[in-house]
């Protein structure tokens, strides 16, 4: 992907070098310059082909597993976990032992806060005390242990009020099966569009600052916040065309990235997880 603002992104799917997704370096969006007021969108992208032999997939949507939905309303942050691993100490100060970080706007500026997770009990314990965050504020939500990123064992659930507006994975519900993959962050600065046709060929000629022209749908944050009785209320997962999808079928999808002024840095590399949920 480019890291300037002109050259095009995407175009034809590469069928030799596959991209890593358990790599640091499996980059959609190259270093993203962070605006001095407002907010700037970058586009980048990838494509994602069925290799296994003798297989079909039915049903076929993309979701963001590291994705977030902004708050509807004003309200107190709390955190809770599948897993009673998950518990930090209450009153700890931020940066302090296991913690789940958030990024919103108190009173229109960018604050974090760092919740201290009590396992399967809901927690809003905050040192100094929790602070209720402005209205489509809460980008970010981040898994810390002593202020750098790390991994919980179970899925935790992030609140604004009773509103569920994040799911950070654990390593106890892993990115594609694979043991321990769990994720870092969820955050609604990424949306994600996939294509209009299967097997199609989607470019972005103009650069960075710009979706492609043709052949992509809408963006939206592509969250999918079920699987389990405590994550109900919210599937806004895409519908991929062309289904079902056999051996050797592609599509290609786009991710737009809100660059935000002021907005904190996260705590380590930034995640999206793009993924599929199909049947077989």
């Amino acid at each position: 992907m480019p890291s300037n603002d002109s050259d095009p992104y995407l175009g034809a799917i590469d069928t030799v070098a596959q991209l890593d997704e358990d790599a640091n370096n499996g980059t959609v969006l190259d270093n993203p310059i962070q605006p001095s007021s407002g907010s700037t969108l970058y586009y980048g992208g990838g494509y994602r082909k069925l290799l296994t032999a003798a297989t079909t997939a039915n049903n076929c949507r993309v979701y963001n597993r590291a994705g977030a939905i902004l708050n509807t309303l004003a309200g107190v942050p709390s955190v809770v976990s599948l897993s009673a691993i998950d518990t930090g100490v209450s009153g700890n100060a931020a940066r302090t032992g296991l913690q789940v970080r958030l990024v919103a706007k108190v009173s229109g500026v960018w604050v974090e806060q760092y919740i201290n997770p009590l396992g399967t009990v809901p927690s809003s314990d905050v040192a100094g005390g929790a602070l209720t965050v402005d209205a489509s504020s809460a980008y970010r939500w981040e898994a810390s242990f002593d202020g750098f990123p790390t991994l919980f064992s179970g899925d935790v659930g992030c609140f604004v009020g009773t509103q569920l507006v994040a799911v950070i994975r654990g390593t106890l519900n892993p990115r594609r099966g694979i043991p321990g993959k769990g994720n870092q962050m969820a955050s609604a600065e990424v949306q994600v569009a996939v294509a209009t046709a299967k097997n199609a060929t989607v470019t972005g000629a103009s650069g960075r600052l710009a979706p492609p022209a043709a052949g992509i749908g809408s963006f939206d944050s592509a969250v999918l916040f079920g699987g389990t009785p405590a994550w109900v209320g919210s599937d806004q997962s895409l519908v991929l065309p062309g289904d079902p999808y056999v051996t050797n079928d592609y599509f290609a999808y786009v991710v737009q990235f809100e660059a935000l002024a002021g907005i904190f840095s996260p705590l380590g590399n930034f995640q999206a997880d793009v993924g599929v949920v199909c049947n077989a």
